[in-house]
């Protein structure tokens, strides 16, 4: 007697089988693929988030060694006055107190810009706002979104502005404008 009378004896899936699991395997990468490739945009913001909170803390930090040292209340435009406050600042520049929005002080004082490019951060050169009268800006953003000293996308970047004037209105502002 066969003992195998009346059962099918499969050795592996058949071409049909093999092309419905393809199907539905390339169905779901193409609807969660959108969701993988946006990962990069929503990477940078988070570096520009993080670089946010790194340069405002350095704000507040550098106001008060200017505090203690009892120079909140002037511009100091010297280097060798701000280096006597915060060493390594041979170059920077305060505004009652803050750091303005130059290149040469905010490559010293935060890690990651660097004056010459080459750090994970670049800066725009310095422009003014032509709708506030003595408020200057800088944006940072990252090597690949920069050429020539300009954006090369209006997006993923911060955008550092100071105001000289008034010491009440000399904290530097920072807005983040999201990667799109």
């Amino acid at each position: 007697m066969n003992k195998n009378k009346g059962k099918v004896n499969r050795q592996g899936f058949t071409l049909l089988e093999l092309v419905v699991v393809i199907a539905i395997l390339g169905g779901l990468a193409v609807t969660a693929a959108p969701r993988f490739l946006n990962l990069q945009s929503d990477v940078r913001n988070a570096s520009l988030q993080g670089l946010k909170g790194a340069i405002e803390s350095t704000i507040n930090l550098s106001y008060g060694k200017m505090l203690l040292a009892n120079a909140e209340g002037t511009l100091i435009t010297n280097g060798s006055s701000a280096a006597a406050i915060i060493p390594g600042c041979g170059e920077c520049t305060f505004w009652y107190g803050y750091p303005p929005a130059d290149v040469k002080t905010l490559s010293v004082l935060v890690d990651g810009i660097e004056a010459d490019g080459s750090g994970d951060f670049v800066l725009t050169d310095v422009q003014p706002n032509n709708n506030i009268s003595n408020a200057y800006y800088v944006e940072i953003t990252f090597p690949n979104n920069m050429q020539n000293g300009s954006l090369v996308n209006d997006s993923c970047y911060l955008r550092y502005e100071s105001r000289i004037g008034a010491p009440a209105d000399a904290k530097p502002i920072i807005d983040l404008v999201n990667c799109s």
